[in-house]
């Protein structure tokens, strides 16, 4: 009988090194295991691998002759698993976990349908019943990988996470900034708040943001934009990408260069890592497009612009309101493992005008501050008729990003180059430099004549 790829996982973990055991062991999924014999073998090599014991034909069948349910024809299957490894096999594990993966969604998915066909030949059938039945399965789905690890499976955790972090493996988000760069990391569970006064450049910095992390990083960007339509929103894309004014695309004044870099904007793959919806949205409906987006094509960040215009689910007090909003997107970044970065809006008269803003400018914003892995804030000081910055720079076209929180990072003020009209933020240049495109994407767009830009 062929052996399945389960199988060619499990012989694997008996021929390689204890550390690549682990590794390998670690990742399998429990639920793939459906015979008695592969529960009892994951069982034992659970048992074994924790203790650091090395697992082998020998070690693994004594260890299993010592527990309940052993049977006799579980030596001729587990030295199976060994003798028909290839060396191809040995070389590419991951071919294995994917395919195991694929079957176990298969087969979940059969299961959901018969559930569902049940649901729908019932005489009192109910839609919200059915939409609950399948909101329910797809949480299901996802939280299973976030299941209690001991504390030594912690331990290999940070071990792993260091070893592949010490080989430029960074187990985190990085949003593309230089400056920022080894300041803010934004692992699965985080949420980062940034908060600014208006016209500070709020928005700006999160469409600059998507863009480097879609571009650059080709991650999954999932983009809430409470305030504006899509179109507004991919404007403001087109604008940082192609570093052409939005008002002169909003009032069709692009001449015919800026058109021809419109147009590359256009045709670029990366486009679609970005995932846009707009309008009024409660927290309910955000974690839902989040579970829809995490079940099919997949998301690496969140960002929600802004906090405060995030729809209250019941009449309560502002306090209450933002809190509950705050509270939200915590929790879904804990549940689903995806970080969010939610825009907050500060007050005008936050603080002193002109003063940069501060963690009590948001003590009136409900539990922000409590939930925020970390607190940033944007401040322009040109924008209140300051002409230098500290370093007795110009500060025109600059902000300020001020990190006053983070739970495993350094605080501070960095400061940026910024161009509103384009909707971008970039390292600090004491010449600042408006590029056409972020850097190593798939963009050619490099300046040329204007009768024959390409």
């Amino acid at each position: 009988m062929k052996e399945s790829a389960l199988d060619k996982i499990y012989g694997l973990i008996l021929t390689a090194p204890l550390l690549e055991s682990m590794e390998l062991h670690s990742k399998i999924n429990p639920e793939w295991n459906l015979t008695s014999f592969h529960k009892q073998l994951y069982k034992s090599m659970d048992g074994m691998l924790k203790d650091g014991q090395p697992t082998n034909l020998l070690t693994i069948i004594n260890q299993m002759k010592t527990e309940k349910n052993w049977d006799k024809s579980f030596v001729v299957k587990i030295s199976t698993l060994t003798s028909t490894l290839s060396y191809l096999d040995q070389i590419n594990p991951k071919v294995f976990f994917i395919e195991m993966d694929y079957e176990h969604s298969k087969r979940k998915a059969t299961l959901l349908l018969t559930k569902l066909n049940s649901s729908l030949s019932q005489d009192n059938f109910n839609i919200l019943e059915y939409k609950e039945l399948l909101q329910a399965e797809l949480n299901e789905d996802i939280s299973r990988g976030v299941m209690a690890r001991s504390n030594i499976d912690l331990v290999f955790d940070v071990i792993d996470s260091h070893n592949r972090a010490k080989r430029g493996e960074i187990s985190g988000i990085e949003l593309g900034y230089g400056v920022l760069r080894r300041v803010v990391l934004l692992e699965p569970v985080d949420l980062m708040v940034i908060g600014a006064r208006p016209a500070m450049g709020k928005t700006a910095f999160a469409i600059s943001t998507a863009v480097k992390c879609a571009f650059q990083q080709q991650l999954k960007v999932a983009l809430f934009a409470l305030e504006m339509s899509n179109e507004q929103v991919m404007r403001r894309i087109i604008a940082n990408v192609a570093c052409v004014d939005s008002n002169k695309i909003k009032y069709g004044e692009c001449n015919n260069y800026e058109l021809s870099k419109i147009d590359k904007v256009q045709e670029a793959p990366e486009l679609s890592n970005i995932h846009i919806f707009e309008g009024a949205h409660n927290i309910k409906q955000i974690i839902s497009e989040v579970t829809r987006l995490k079940a099919t094509s997949g998301v690496d960040l969140v960002i929600v612009d802004y906090l405060q215009k995030i729809t209250p689910m019941k009449e309560s007090s502002r306090f209450d309101i933002v809190s509950s909003a705050s509270n939200g997107l915590k929790s879904m970044a804990q549940s689903m493992r995806v970080p969010v970065l939610a825009l907050a809006q500060l007050s005008r008269d936050s603080s002193k005008l002109g003063k940069r803003p501060s963690l009590p400018d948001l003590r009136e914003s409900g539990d922000i501050e409590q939930d925020a892995s970390i607190v940033a804030f944007i401040h322009r000081p040109e924008y209140y008729g300051e002409s230098q910055m500290e370093n007795g720079e110009s500060s025109d076209g600059t902000a300020e990003i001020i990190i006053a929180k983070n739970r495993e990072g350094s605080v501070g003020v960095f400061d940026m180059n910024v161009n509103l009209k384009i909707s971008k933020f970039t390292d600090y240049q004491l010449a600042p430099e408006v590029k056409l495109a972020p850097e190593n994407i798939s963009l050619n767009l490099i300046p040329r004549n204007e009768e024959n830009p390409f």
